[in-house]
């Protein structure tokens, strides 16, 4: 299967991309969401101020979201075009 990607490093919310988190490759949809107590302060900044955390949703509702955590390495490759 062949897929266009515009390279960039950010992506909009709902946006499809092609991802790396901890040496795996993914194409997903991104998603921005609150984070979970368990990891908050690490999405706060120095105001106090809650950055939405990062998720991967998949179209195909067998796989579950991947929640992207601040400890992991992450990497917005590009935007899908379609």
């Amino acid at each position: 299967q062949l897929v266009w990607v515009q390279p960039m490093k950010e992506l909009r919310p709902g946006d499809e991309g092609i991802f790396t988190l901890d040496g795996k490759g993914y194409i997903k949809c991104y998603v921005l969401e609150k984070p979970d107590e368990s990891v908050r302060e690490a999405f706060t900044d120095i105001d106090g101020v809650v950055r939405p955390q990062p998720v991967l949703r998949s179209y195909n509702k067998k796989y579950a979201p991947i929640v992207v955590t601040p400890d992991q390495r992450f990497e917005i490759i590009g935007k899908v075009l379609h």
